[in-house]
């Protein structure tokens, strides 16, 4: 993590965030997953697909951690991997507005995969992919004494894992407000 930061602070351009080990082989490769829009800061499971949401503002995001005390986003992530697609960047930057309008509030950043795969295997990836967003949020200057990652794996899903918007929507970040 220090590194991470340290490359930031070097002048590098835009460092590599990643949890994990292998980040820096092959960061190509990875899926466009949508990410939360407005009107569904948090999807029930019986919401069905549309069309792609448009990002989720640190507005929308504060109104439901203060009516659910948490959100759900969808990140963008290379495949199988915890590094960051450069589209997941906005997004990340809205979460660290709202870090910076509350300075009081401080999260968990909780990681979720669909069930495809290992079980352990997906406990680590989720945790990593917590991680990197965690470590994002501390580069753009959010104190890291505010933050707590956590992966879960497939074990809290959304929605059943029939479908691949299933898939999807249970690949996810959820942001939780520690009390």
């Amino acid at each position: 993590m220090a590194c991470l930061l340290l490359l930031a602070l070097a002048g590098c351009e835009k460092p590599v965030l990643s949890a994990d080990p292998a980040a820096g082989t092959n960061a190509s490769g990875g899926r466009p997953v949508p990410t939360l829009g407005p009107d569904d800061a948090i999807r029930s499971a019986a919401d069905t697909a549309g069309p792609a949401p448009r990002p989720v503002s640190a507005g929308q995001m504060k109104r439901s951690i203060d009516a659910d005390g948490k959100v759900a986003l969808q990140v963008n992530f290379d495949t199988d991997k915890a590094t960051l697609q450069p589209d997941a960047d906005p997004l990340v930057e809205q979460i660290a507005s709202l870090l910076r309008r509350d300075p009081a509030l401080r999260l968990s950043i909780e990681g979720h995969t669909d069930a495809h795969g290992e079980a352990s295997r997906n406990r680590a990836l989720s945790r990593q992919r917590a991680e990197t967003v965690r470590a994002a949020l501390i580069v753009k200057g959010i104190d890291a004494r505010r933050l707590r990652a956590q992966g879960f794996g497939a074990d809290r899903p959304v929605i059943g894992n029939e479908s691949v918007e299933a898939h999807a929507r249970n690949q996810r970040i959820e942001l939780v407000r520690l009390d």
